[in-house]
């Protein structure tokens, strides 16, 4: 954890201001307490998000055609199986993982790049290192939203958790990448 940490130390800041935090938890029973608290966070939140979705006026000014389109299709499905597996003792929001790492800062946008590019420094480090990452933004969601989560993770009132993942040494090894649709690019 120092290496990977230590990765993300060094990683450029706006005007060097080097105002990046982080939190790394790897206590079993911490992780499974922060499960328990960010399931019903994010359950609720998405569920309000759903009901924006459906009004076209709200919407089209909140979210934007194609996160609308995303709460309904892919995200709500989504979160019923993720609770479903919950409720089993199948951990579907962290995976077992026996570390997580989130990264805050103030709430500025540059400080959003920062603790952003810090946290994918540190994904880089660790899968160069043998360990697996997952981004996590149900639990960034949850940490920014949800005011018992925040108070529980000790962020500042001031600050805003920017990114979160999970680490662990992987089950299983991937023989290639996963499909991505084609670059959109304008040049100019």
């Amino acid at each position: 954890m120092d290496k990977i940490l230590e990765a993300g130390r060094y990683t450029p800041t706006g005007t060097n201001t080097q105002g990046i935090e982080y939190i790394v938890i790897t206590d079993p029973n911490k992780i499974a307490e922060l499960r328990e608290m960010t399931m019903p966070a994010v359950i609720r939140l998405f569920g309000m998000a759903v009901r924006v979705s459906k009004i076209p006026v709200l919407s089209d000014f909140l979210l934007g055609d194609q996160a609308a389109d995303n709460f309904q299709k892919i995200y709500t499905p989504a979160l019923k199986a993720i609770d479903a597996y919950t409720q089993r003792g199948d951990d579907r929001l962290f995976y077992h993982a026996p570390a997580i790492m989130l990264v805050h800062g103030e709430k500025l946008d540059d400080m959003a790049f920062s603790c952003s590019a810090a946290l994918f420094s540190c994904y880089l480090m660790a899968h160069t290192l043998g360990v697996g990452c997952c981004l996590n933004g149900f639990l960034v969601l949850a940490a920014n939203r949800d005011p018992k989560v925040k108070k529980w993770l000790g962020i500042p009132r001031q600050h805003k958790c920017h990114a979160a993942m999970t680490l662990g040494y992987q089950d299983v090894k991937y023989n290639h990448l996963v499909k991505r649709n084609p670059a959109r690019v304008r040049w100019i």
